[in-house]
């Protein structure tokens, strides 16, 4: 878990493409994400592996807005929008990035 590795070290920024595991791996850094008030993440949000590590978007969604964040979408060139993520999020190989700040 990151927050062993850590130890307790100040944290400003963290990027994270783990295939749909971002959730899990958050949770293993609890003790950071509420030590750091200023931390920022940089998160890839990929439906379809969550769903292979038995997480969801809402699930991951949550669990940032109970830490206190704020999510902006960040989609790539040709991405869609927040507005259109329901429906494209059922798709194999769509992704999306998240920038996420209190």
């Amino acid at each position: 878990m990151l927050d062993e590795f850590l130890e307790g070290a100040p944290v400003d920024f963290i990027k994270m493409d783990i295939q749909g595991w971002e959730l899990p791996a958050l949770k293993g850094m609890e003790k950071t994400l509420a030590a750091n008030p200023n931390i920022q993440l940089y998160v890839e949000l990929w439906p379809y592996g969550m769903a292979a590590a038995g997480a969801t978007p809402k699930g991951l969604f949550e669990f940032l807005n109970d830490f206190g964040f704020s999510i902006e979408f960040r989609p790539k060139r040709g991405m869609p929008t927040a507005a259109q993520f329901a429906r494209y999020s059922r798709i194999k190989y769509w992704f999306t990035d998240l920038y996420v700040r209190r």
